[in-house]
């Protein structure tokens, strides 16, 4: 029997326009009425993720900034935040900025979302005007010109563009730059997410179901990009979306349609006509 459900957001239960469609909610609300526990798994922070998400009861907890940060949404508050030491990442990106002077970057931490110009411009070049909505997460994020600073205490994810790399190569050349004792992933986009030691998916998400009672054998995960791996891995059924990163859809236990087909709602349909949820 399934007893929980996790999903990563873009590329997977959202599907193009950036919302759940309706069969998809549908979808998710019946498996919540019959006793399944649905977790959304995003490299979203909570400021993007958590508008989104309140809306869709049957949708109880969020894995926000790929693990650093867990929300319980029945009762809207934090449960935990995983951080970066400062000094660490201000390491890292010292390390990065003295081969790769062109690089932007980004920060997210407790109380916003902050980057600097050339992060902007890269994001912008690449995805038009609508990038510069990441400027409305929160009243205290904002563009910080100096990066080095990092000001506002530990971070719980740093983000590192390029402006030419596509996000494999860009992930190849970042990777041998980086301690150990970080996690380097990418999300299908033109940044490298850094997130602090032992910090992704996988491990946020069998940390709640241990919380929870529940064993990787109940439950269900579905994604399509590299930070969703270590979920899909974990889970007793990793579905990869027929859209995602091919590496993803090599290792997972099954392939379902895209996220504009409704993949994960073909899916818990289908486990609930089986009688598995």
């Amino acid at each position: 029997m399934i007893k929980l459900i996790a999903s990563d957001l873009d590329g997977t239960l959202l599907g193009s326009d950036k919302a759940i469609s309706s069969r998809t909610a549908a979808a998710l609300s019946a498996a919540s009425e019959a006793g399944a526990i649905v977790v959304a798994a995003t490299g979203r922070g909570r400021l993007s993720a958590l508008p989104m998400l309140r809306p869709h009861a049957a949708i109880t907890w969020a894995v926000c900034s790929n693990g650093a940060t867990l929300w319980d949404l029945k009762a809207d508050e934090l449960v935990s935040n995983e951080l970066i030491d400062r000094s660490k990442a201000l390491s890292i990106v010292g390390e990065v900025q003295e081969r790769h002077p062109e690089i932007g970057l980004a920060w997210e931490t407790e109380i916003g979302f902050f980057w600097d110009a050339a992060y902007m411009q890269h994001r912008v070049a690449r995805l038009g005007e609508s990038a510069k909505q990441l400027g409305k997460l929160s009243e205290r994020g904002g563009e910080r010109p100096d990066p080095t600073s990092l000001e506002h205490g530990d971070v719980l994810k740093v983000l590192i563009t390029h402006p030419d790399m596509g996000y494999d190569s860009w992930m190849d050349a970042v990777a041998p730059l980086l301690p150990t004792d970080v996690v380097a992933s990418n999300s299908g986009t033109d940044f490298v997410e850094i997130t602090a030691d032992g910090v992704h998916k996988g491990a946020a998400l069998a940390s709640l179901c241990g919380d929870l009672g529940i064993g990787s054998e109940e439950v269900v995960a579905f994604g399509d990009q590299d930070n969703d791996r270590s979920m899909l891995a974990w889970a007793g059924r990793g579905v990869a979306m027929a859209s995602g990163h091919p590496a993803v859809i090599a290792a997972a236990d099954a392939v379902t349609a895209s996220n504009d087909e409704d993949g994960v709602a073909l899916v818990i349909e289908s486990l609930l006509a089986e009688g598995l949820i």
